[in-house]
């Protein structure tokens, strides 16, 4: 995860414990918008999830089930794994 004496993109990512600082624009803008118009400027929620990609990861997930639990009664979210 090191290239030399630098780290690379991928080693921060993973590791990095000042990842907001050094890269601020790897972050997960996570919104739930009121209604099904794609258009509509208002909503219910809005997240800036920032830090390593499992903690990312974690937090999005949090993110989607505190809001797909309330519209799929009950049914949990299956996480698919590529």
């Amino acid at each position: 995860m090191a290239d030399g004496p630098h780290l690379t993109v991928a080693g921060l990512l993973l590791f990095g414990k000042r990842l907001p600082v050094l890269l601020p624009e790897m972050k997960i803008d996570a919104i739930w918008f009121k209604g099904t118009d794609r258009f509509v400027v208002e909503w219910w929620d809005k997240r800036s999830i920032q830090g390593t990609l499992s903690e990312q990861f974690e937090d999005a997930m949090g993110f989607l089930s505190r809001w797909n639990s309330r519209l799929q009664s009950g049914r949990s979210i299956k996480r698919v794994l590529l």
